[in-house]
C-alpha cells in the first residue's frame, strides 16, 4: 500500500499535487513523466512533494508532456491553497525589507550622459580606422 503523505500546507506542495493529479489523469507514471518532460526523476520527486519548487521551463515542458495547460495546474494549485491574497501574504512575510539609498551614502547623481559623436565606433579592425 502506498505511503500517504500529510496534507499539502505551502503553495509549492499544493502546485506538486496539482502536477500528481494531472500525471494520474494522464496515467502516467513519475519515471514516464520525468523522461518525456527531460528532467531527472528525483527532480520531479522532490518537486511534486514541494520540498523543491519547478522552475518554470520544467512546468512547461511537464504541462506539454501531459496536455494540459499549465495555466489550468496553477489555477487549481491557487484555488486549493487559498487564493492569491493568502499567497502574497505569505511571500511578503519571507521577504526582506527593501535597502533604500539615504544621502549618508553619498551617491552622486550625473543625470543622461550623451557620449560625443567623435566616440561613435568607426573603427573597423578589418581596415583601420576611418579619417
Amino acid at each position: 500500500m502506498p505511503k500517504m503523505r500529510k496534507p499539502a500546507e505551502t503553495f509549492d506542495e499544493h502546485v506538486g499535487d496539482a502536477v500528481e493529479s494531472a500525471m494520474l489523469r494522464a496515467r502516467l507514471t513519475q519515471a514516464d513523466l520525468a523522461t518525456a518532460a527531460g528532467m531527472p526523476l528525483s527532480n520531479l520527486g522532490r518537486s511534486i512533494r514541494g520540498t523543491r519548487p519547478f522552475t518554470v521551463k520544467e512546468f512547461e515542458r511537464l504541462a506539454g508532456v501531459m496536455e494540459v495547460p499549465a495555466s489550468e495546474l496553477l489555477d487549481s494549485a491557487l484555488a486549493n491553497y487559498g487564493g492569491m491574497v493568502k499567497l502574497l501574504a505569505e511571500d511578503g512575510a519571507k521577504s526582506e525589507a527593501p535597502a533604500n539609498v539615504s544621502p549618508a551614502d553619498e551617491i552622486p547623481y550625473i543625470g543622461h550622459v550623451t557620449a560625443p559623436l567623435t566616440a561613435a565606433a568607426d573603427d573597423d579592425a578589418r581596415t583601420g580606422p576611418k579619417d
